[in-house]
C-alpha cells in the first residue's frame, strides 16, 4: 500500500469518526430510577407550587436533573419573577436552582 492511500484511508477513518462522535452528542442521563423517581416528584411539586401561588405557570417549564432544577420560558411580571424563585427555592428535595427565565414586563 502506497503512502498516498494509506494517508487517504487515514482521513476517511478520522471523519467517520468525528461524524461518529458528533451524532453522539445528546445527553444521557446516567441517573438512576431512584433519581428519576425523585426528579419527577420535584417538578411535580414545583408545578403544583405555582398553581397553587396562582401563578400562570403555562409558559414556564420546570425540569430536574438529580435536584436540580431548571425554569425556562417566559414570565410576564417583575412580581411573578421573583415569586417563582421564592417558591421554586423552598421546594424539599431541591439541591439547586437555574435559570434561563424571559421577564417580559408588562406594566
Amino acid at each position: 500500500m502506497s503512502m498516498r492511500n494509506l494517508a487517504w484511508n487515514g482521513t476517511v477513518l478520522l471523519q467517520v469518526l468525528l461524524w461518529t462522535c458528533a451524532c453522539s452528542t445528546t445527553p444521557v442521563s446516567n441517573r438512576t430510577e431512584i433519581e428519576r423517581q425523585a426528579d419527577e416528584a420535584l417538578v411535580a411539586r414545583v408545578r403544583e407550587a405555582f398553581r397553587n401561588d396562582l401563578i400562570y405557570d403555562e409558559h414556564i417549564d420546570v425540569t430536574a436533573d438529580r435536584g436540580v432544577v431548571h425554569l425556562s420560558g417566559v414570565v410576564s411580571y417583575a412580581d411573578n419573577f421573583s415569586e417563582i424563585w421564592r417558591i421554586a427555592r423552598s421546594m424539599p428535595g431541591l439541591k439547586g436552582l437555574n435559570s434561563d427565565l424571559t421577564l417580559v414586563d408588562r406594566r
